[in-house]
């Protein structure tokens, strides 16, 4: 009988530090995103001493790795449809090719040739902006296709996807797509099971924490 609870009592003291855990990380993340600037991620090169230094407000640099080629290509990491971060991705762009020798972008999300700078002969720059920065804010353009429309840079822009593989990735989203509002009810079910669990699993103050969390995502609580 003393065998059985202590064990019972080391699974609890197991669950409660999990949850500890989990719910710590859930509001370091729900921060996170809660930034209202996103910085470009960009995996440095090991040639970048050489290379030009990214402005603070606009990119950082993460990571690099040396091949056996001397060319360099410059990843650059973002948050998809995040207007800050597609500013950014723009201003970084500007910056390399302000910077390098650069003929052409590479970009997600299509093949082939993709740049829209053919379009600056239908419109007057002001024009341009205009209906850029309108698509920008709504996901629907990149920073990489705003500045190819908008700015006043010479660059191309081609897609990297395979064409097969891209059009298969899109019908599975399309499948998983299809079934979103059963997987929005079996989460909305493990959500109140958690929160039913809650009281038994964490201690009062990280129960405490946890409010606010939610107060907080809620927007009744400033950070």
């Amino acid at each position: 009988m003393l065998l059985l609870g202590t064990t019972k009592s080391f699974k609890k003291l197991l669950l409660q530090a999990a949850s500890s855990v989990l719910v710590l990380s859930f509001f370091v993340q729900d921060l996170a995103w809660a930034a209202p600037e996103i910085k470009v991620s960009i995996p440095m090169p090991s040639v970048w001493s050489s290379g030009p230094a990214f402005p603070r407000e606009i990119a950082e640099a993460q990571d690099s790795f040396r091949g056996s080629s001397e060319r360099t290509i410059y990843l650059l990491q973002d948050a998809h449809t995040n207007f800050s971060a597609q500013k950014n991705i723009a201003s970084a762009i500007r910056h390399l090719l302000e910077k390098e020798k650069l003929h052409t972008v590479y970009v997600e999300g299509g093949f082939g040739y993709v740049s829209l700078s053919a379009l600056k002969k239908t419109a007057s720059a002001q024009k341009r902006e205009e209906v850029g920065m309108k698509y920008l804010r709504s996901g629907e353009l990149s920073g990489a296709e705003y500045l190819n429309l908008t700015g006043t840079e010479d660059f191309e822009l081609a897609g990297v996807e395979d064409r097969e593989l891209y059009w298969k990735s899109l019908e599975l989203y399309r499948t998983v797509a299809k079934d979103r509002e059963k997987f929005k009810a079996y989460l909305a079910q493990i959500d109140r099971s958690i929160e039913t669990l809650k009281p038994e699993l964490l201690r009062p103050l990280l129960r405490g924490f946890d409010r606010k969390r939610q107060d907080f995502l809620d927007g009744k609580l400033s950070f």
